[in-house]
């Protein structure tokens, strides 16, 4: 009896498991410069937004005033040739990437900030998912005393370049059947001159800018997990056999 009972309800759960498609969009990312302990400093920052000033600077320069720089994805790691998915200075410069279970490592490019870099410099990595824009759903710190350390001071830098934002104290972020873990955050100024010199090469830089940029990485793994309600099915569906076992 409960066999005919059972099958039903552990055919929905597995299909309920198979079609549940998952679906997420990585759509923002900020980094910025920290201390140790993921406190913004000294207020250097990449975003994935473009141009935010008024007035605006020249479209063609990839870094904003208030010591803002745009952040460019690359579906390469450097010294691979970079890829990049995004670019310009505008609306161009935004990010959208689907992320199905698997892992995957991207290249991180902007331009340098010109200044010398202390020892004891940090940077800080946030994610923003589904289009979220106020709440990063992963933060990451990195530097001389973490290699990768999950960020989270509540004076990080959001992804507008304003201080005093809550840093997410997770590497990983779950949505639904998805999960997605940071487990490589990596930015450091490199002797390499490639976002003006490979991408922007306009008329006033057909050379570069001039200045090292700053280069990294990025590694998300991506793993389908079950969601809540497939669970509480499955759990409910082995009620009888433990019912069974317990009579024994």
């Amino acid at each position: 009896m409960f066999r005919r009972f059972l099958s039903p309800l552990l055919a929905t759960a597995l299909v309920a498991t198979a079609t549940s498609a998952p679906a997420a969009t990585l759509t923002a990312g900020v980094v910025f410069g920290a201390n140790d302990q993921g406190n913004t400093w000294p207020g250097w920052t990449w975003n994935t937004l473009g141009q935010q000033d008024a007035p605006p600077v020249a479209a063609s320069s990839p870094y904003d005033t208030r010591n803002v720089w745009n952040l460019y994805w690359s579906t390469t790691v450097a010294p691979i040739a970079p890829a990049f998915v995004n670019g310009f200075n505008d609306s161009r410069t935004n990010i959208s990437l689907d992320l199905t279970p698997g892992t995957r490592t991207y290249g991180l490019y902007g331009e340098s900030t010109g200044g010398a870099i202390h020892p004891a410099q940090h940077f800080a990595l946030s994610l923003y998912f589904n289009g979220e824009t106020s709440a990063p759903g992963i933060s990451a710190l990195a530097g001389p005393t973490c290699t990768l350390c999950a960020a989270g001071h509540p004076n990080s830098t959001d992804l507008f370049g304003d201080t005093g934002s809550q840093a997410a104290n997770s590497l990983t972020w779950t949505d639904g059947s998805l999960r997605v873990t940071l487990t490589q955050f990596v930015w450091a100024l490199s002797q390499e001159d490639l976002v003006w010199a490979l991408y922007h090469n306009t008329l006033q830089y057909p050379n570069g800018s001039g200045r090292a940029d700053f280069l990294g990485a990025v590694t998300l793994t991506v793993e389908q997990v079950p969601e809540p309600a497939v669970l509480s099915l499955l759990a409910f569906a082995a009620v009888p056999f433990m019912r069974r076992r317990a009579r024994r």
